[in-house]
């Protein structure tokens, strides 16, 4: 039994050393791409542009994303901000209509029926070329549009993603944190390279209108309607570009319990909208993003297999050295005869080292000034043991039919 639980495991260790190595080498050899927005044929490119701003009990934070929104460098002619107020019990319509007053955005008040609801509002008033979305507790740098919108000059593009990055992360929760959002600005790079964006962000993804004229509004999307509508592109063939250059800060959970609760919701959307888009897996028409997303869903639970490894072979080594100690006593000689040299141990060294290059070339890509810092030391030694948890409760909701809930 022992034999074929590590030769499971050595399979498996491979596979996600050639999904890292894989990732790095796609990154490395990506020499086509350049900063569009820097070149001179697209110095005065502003095309007309909605941002919804869709609020649900945001008071502490939707004066700020407004803010950040209204100091965009970006023609004020060229840019209108809609806020959909969708059934807040707090003081955050006051707030938008301070703002509807003050700067003249449109401010639009419904009752709650979910974030999918309050975007298909706005959409409903939007005439301009191109539309986005920024939550309420996201923030935007002032070029991020203006460097975005360039990408549209090519016309088969049909969505721009920026960068997400965290806002001041303020405790050990947040810099964890920091550390995974910036390693998913490096794997959207690579995505895009590849076609298979199947996520754009919900801070400041930006369409093209006909994008919803042509394959609808959102959808609920098992409470992540970013992830279904970037399949249904992928079904209808519509390219989704990325631009790394565009920052945009969001606030993240500062408690375990809100951090499980939005990685539950997260991970249950990702595994029911995979299964509902799964006639596009592995058909050469839909290339990558067919091929790429099963791979994603098999490496989930190949995670959640090492992760029930680890703590076998913890509990082994704590019980063989208690045992140990039973029987010869507490030795402190050292001896080079009792090194473990099994391949695994490389192996998993190995893994580490390919981890660490990519904590350092996610910094990089988001301009961070030192490559290695106390967020890339918390998430290599923490990450890998709450992730799992909220992976099991997601897996635990699908098979049960359980859904989830966005607060």
């Amino acid at each position: 039994m022992a034999n074929i639980i590590e030769i499971i495991s050595y399979i498996l260790l491979f596979f996600i050393l050639y999904f890292q190595v894989f990732f790095l080498l796609s990154f490395f050899n990506d020499k086509k791409r350049k900063n569009w927005y820097k070149t001179p044929e697209n110095k005065d490119y502003f095309p007309t542009t909605s941002i919804i701003v869709p609020c649900f009990n945001e008071e502490k934070t939707v004066s700020s994303t407004i803010d950040s929104l209204l100091s965009l460098d970006y023609p004020k002619d060229k840019l209108k901000i809609i806020a959909v107020n969708d059934g807040s019990t707090d003081s955050t319509l006051s707030i938008l209509n301070k703002y509807k007053e003050k700067f003249g955005i449109v401010v639009l008040d419904k009752e709650n029926g979910g974030k999918h609801t309050a975007l298909n509002l706005a959409l409903e008033n939007i005439d301009t070329e191109l539309v986005g979305c920024l939550d309420a507790d996201s923030f935007v740098d002032k070029m991020a549009l203006s460097k975005l919108v360039p990408y549209f000059k090519k016309e088969d593009i049909m969505a721009v993603i920026p960068a997400v990055v965290v806002h001041k992360p303020s405790n050990l929760l947040q810099l964890i944190q920091k550390a995974e959002y910036n390693i998913a600005v490096l794997v959207r790079r690579i995505l895009c390279n590849l076609n298979a964006i199947y996520v754009p962000p919900g801070p400041f993804s930006i369409f093209r209108k006909k994008v919803f004229d042509t394959i609808g509004g959102y959808k609920h999307g098992h409470t992540t309607e970013d992830m279904e509508i970037a399949m249904r592109m992928q079904k209808h063939h519509m390219k989704i570009e990325n631009s790394p250059e565009s920052l945009v800060y969001t606030v993240t959970p500062k408690t375990i319990s809100a951090l499980q609760k939005q990685r539950v919701r997260w991970q249950y959307g990702f595994f029911k909208n995979a299964l509902d888009y799964k006639s596009l897996f592995f058909k050469k028409e839909y290339g990558n993003f067919g091929r790429y997303v099963p791979f994603a869903y098999m490496v989930v639970f190949v995670s959640l297999y090492f992760f029930f490894f680890m703590i076998y072979n913890f509990i082994s080594a704590i019980y063989r050295k208690i045992l140990e100690l039973s029987l010869v006593g507490f030795n402190l000689n050292f001896n080079w005869f009792f090194i473990n040299t099994k391949v695994m141990i490389f192996l998993g060294l190995l893994l580490i080292t390919t981890s660490i290059f990519i904590l350092i070339a996610s910094r990089k890509m988001v301009n961070e000034k030192r490559l290695l810092s106390k967020d890339i030391i918390l998430f290599l030694f923490l990450y890998g043991f709450i992730s799992p948890f909220w992976v099991m409760k997601a897996v635990y909701n699908v098979a049960m039919e359980k859904g989830v809930s966005w607060r």
